[in-house]
């Protein structure tokens, strides 16, 4: 962890540096332009009565100021570019000592009644999601969002192979970082997709033509004017004929410029992003695959982006005045800019989506490789068909190695543990233990573990449940209508069961009777999993099924004082400490 920690402080020092570079860069630009400005201006004043010297200074003027100004922009955003690298390695510095808070915890993807993210605190306020949460574009994070929520066991092994080689790109991740954060849009991916997918042309196919024309004519009309052939009247009627023609299509043509700066102009600062990715060689077929997707013989992606940038650059010029007045009144501007722009949306609009997701996949990909990095301890688990789970020194993600004491299990194919033990004695941490290690399995992610034998196998659970006065519905129904929901999925695929105290909302004889049911049709559906409880009679039923097996978590009270080892043990739990803490909490006394 040390040596993370020293690489992420040394690369945050680097970018830091050139923040400062480009800093002091840009203030001599600043200075610079101011200069050239006033040079010209007061040249253009000494040769104002030599006409041809004046404009021919202001020209020049201007070509150099231009050029300034572009390249000035091009300095800011390279300084954006490492501030945004800078803060990534402070956040990850932030991480590594324990401090996530930075990231987005997910709240807004909850889904409600999903086989496991609401009992295993998936999402919210420094839930698993928040600590590998690394996305830098908008669409990133929904994928890597809809990766945790897909309960997915085809992808485990395309998955791990992709971790594994990306964990190990630090330039990639961090070019990819710092792009992706200084030009991410506020729009959403499904609005950039679906107003790509829905573009209609609207300028007429003899478009092109009839800029071309006009501007030829226009040059023809300037000519005759400067050689006085023609009066003043004749050329402002002239910029009334071109600007009357720009009329027929104005109202569309400024609809399509609110738009495009909403929406498509975001992706052309993806065009870099594409530039990394076809730059890059990949050795894992996921990734080598994702590639493939943005390369083609004839061009790139990011070519055709640059394509894009361009054309909206020439387009938003009709924003000037000066171009929106003679612009459109001798050339055309709106037409021939926008025709241009509808002939690349028509051509490529399809494939641009496929782009994106490219980049929202990779995006994700790179969030799974950076917590993987920040865990060096972690081993990826061995995928093993013909087994279960077998777990040595199995840990809680979320809790610190220092203090974190680990367990080591091995559950066979068709069987189940029933884990009893005494109030905040660790029940609930290892169950939460293991479906982490379950659905990290499933996002290729190493495991805090020694070692991880497991069988591909989707999670579901019922591990809480509440009464909604908006259904009327009771606590009790709530939780038969989840042990239903799991009856119905288990027969239809594999999963790995984890419950926590079912029946609750019952008495507790019928609440015994009702669980050595529920166990019982588990057991004879195939079905594999764990069930904790308090409940000390559903214990008996390892007598009756091989399938079962008893373990339990226990406290000591040592010298008036409660005492945790966190550790499973073979059996039943006897220590129970409930009427301790009362009388410790002084609520009741002896």
């Amino acid at each position: 962890m040390e040596k993370i920690l020293t690489h992420y402080k040394e690369r945050k020092s680097i970018a830091e540096q050139h923040v400062k570079m480009l800093g002091a860069r840009i203030n001599t630009l600043v200075v610079f332009r101011v200069l050239v400005f006033s040079i010209g201006v007061t040249l253009i004043i000494l040769f104002f009565a030599k006409a041809w010297l004046s404009v021919l200074v202001g020209v020049t003027t201007a070509v150099l100021f231009g050029f300034l100004i572009k390249y000035h922009l091009r300095k800011k955003e390279e300084q954006r570019f490492w501030k945004e690298v800078a803060l990534f390695y402070d956040n990850e510095i932030k991480g590594v000592n324990g401090d996530w808070s930075f990231a987005n915890n997910g709240e807004d993807y909850h889904v409600p009644d999903h086989e496991f993210a609401y009992d295993i605190d998936l999402f919210g306020e420094r839930s698993f999601f928040q600590r590998v949460n690394r996305t830098s574009l908008n669409g990133g994070e929904r994928f890597l969002a809809k990766l945790f929520l897909s309960n997915d066991t085809s992808q485990i092994d395309s998955l791990q192979e992709a971790n594994k080689e990306l964990r190990e790109k630090n330039s990639l991740t961090e070019s990819f970082v710092g792009y992706a954060r200084i030009n991410d849009a506020e729009v959403s991916p499904e609005v950039v997709r679906s107003w790509l997918l829905s573009f209609k042309a609207f300028l007429p196919s003899y478009s092109s033509f009839l800029g071309i024309g006009f501007s030829l004519l226009s040059i023809g009309v300037l000519f005759m004017f400067s050689a006085g052939w023609i009066s003043g009247l004749y050329l402002s009627g002239w910029i009334v004929l071109g600007l009357g023609v720009i009329g027929i299509w104005l109202k569309k043509i400024t609809k399509l410029n609110g738009e495009i700066n909403k929406v498509v102009s975001s992706i052309k600062s993806y065009g870099k992003l594409l530039y990394l990715i076809e730059a890059e060689e990949f050795r894992s077929e996921r990734l080598s695959s994702l590639k493939s997707k943005i390369v083609h013989s004839n061009s790139t992606a990011s070519e055709v982006i640059d394509q894009l940038s361009r054309n909206i650059d020439l387009f938003n010029n009709r924003n000037n005045l000066i171009v929106a007045m003679l612009g459109n009144g001798f050339f055309l501007w709106d037409l021939q800019t926008t025709f241009r722009l509808q002939k690349w949306l028509v051509r490529h609009a399809e494939e641009v989506v496929d782009w994106l997701d490219v980049l929202y996949e990779l995006d994700a990909l790179l969030s799974l490789a950076i917590y993987s990095k920040n865990h060096p301890g972690f081993n990826y688990p061995v995928i093993d068909h013909n087994g279960n789970i077998y777990g040595k020194s199995l840990g809680h993600p979320l809790i610190k190695r220092a203090v974190c004491v680990t367990n080591d299990v091995d559950i066979k194919p068709a069987s189940f543990l029933i884990i009893t033990g005494a109030n905040m004695a660790g029940k609930s941490t290892f169950l939460r233990t293991i479906s982490l290690a379950i659905l990290m399995t499933n996002l290729g992610l190493p495991v805090y573990a020694d070692e991880l034998r497991i069988k591909p196998q989707k999670l579901i659970t019922s591990m809480r449940s509440s009464d909604s006065l908006l259904e009327d519905e009771s606590y009790f129904f709530a939780e038969l209508k989840r042990l239903k929901f799991i009856i119905e999925q288990i027969d239809t695929s594999n999963y790995f069961i984890v419950l926590d105290e079912i029946l609750k909302g019952t008495n507790s004889k019928d609440k015994e009777e009702g669980s050595k049911k529920f166990v019982r049709r588990l057991v004879e559906m195939g079905a594999t999993g764990i069930i904790a409880t308090h409940d000390l009679g559903l214990c008996t039923i390892e007598q009756e099924l091989s399938q079962v097996n008893n373990y339990y978590f226990d406290a000591e009270i040592i010298n008036d004082e409660l005492h945790f080892d966190y550790r499973m043990k073979n059996g039943v739990c006897k220590n129970m400490n409930a009427s301790f803490l009362l009388r410790k909490m002084n609520i009741v006394s002896d």
